[in-house]
């Protein structure tokens, strides 16, 4: 009996030393999972600051473009715009009917 006792205790032992060994296992994937979703993180917000910037730079070089123009492409972008628009006006009213 005392041996069947024995045996027990000791496959109960074991058992604990697998799960804190599962355990500690699992405590180890988690914290790495979670450092590799910060540092995501922290690529995702460097990123979007990135295209913030490139967004920026983007609309200055637009109206640095813009103010370049000579008084002919001016007026040609204008007549350009102005089409557009009837074309765009024609189309609504089409809709309208």
């Amino acid at each position: 009996m005392l041996s069947e006792h024995s045996k027990s205790v000791a496959a109960l032992r074991y058992n604990i030393q697998q799960l804190i060994s599962k355990y500690e296992s699992e405590k180890r994937e988690r914290e790495s999972a979670f450092a590799e979703k910060d540092r995501v993180q922290r690529e995702l917000m460097q990123a979007h600051k990135s295209i913030l910037e490139l967004q920026q730079k983007y609309d200055n070089l637009k109206l640095a473009q813009a103010a370049t123009l000579t008084e002919e492409e001016r007026k040609s972008t204008n007549k350009r715009l102005q089409r557009m628009m009837r074309e765009i006006d024609k189309c609504i009213a089409l809709l309208n009917e």
